[in-house]
């Protein structure tokens, strides 16, 4: 349970992939309001941020090898791999 003197409020301490139920009550001089109805929440992944400081690592005359950082934010959820994209252009 919280409070808020606007119509907005800040939950933390949440759980990805937990379902999160949420019910408002108005309130001012008079009383209190009837409870809103319920709304669900599923706090989700989002996608990661990009990888940075790709670098070559090894190279000769028919190889290369590439590196770089992870990315700074991981959506919420641990990377499970990397897609390299490359071209001859």
């Amino acid at each position: 349970m919280g409070t808020s003197p606007s119509n907005s409020y800040l939950a933390t301490g949440l759980s990805m992939g937990n379902n999160y139920r949420f019910k408002v009550i108005a309130e001012n001089s008079a009383g209190s309001s009837l409870i809103s109805e319920e709304s669900d929440f599923i706090i989700a992944a989002v996608p990661p941020g990009a990888p940075t400081n790709v670098v070559r690592l090894n190279a000769d005359e028919t190889f290369i090898t590439i590196g770089w950082q992870a990315p700074s934010s991981n959506g919420g959820t641990p990377i499970t791999g990397y897609y390299i994209l490359w071209d001859a252009g």
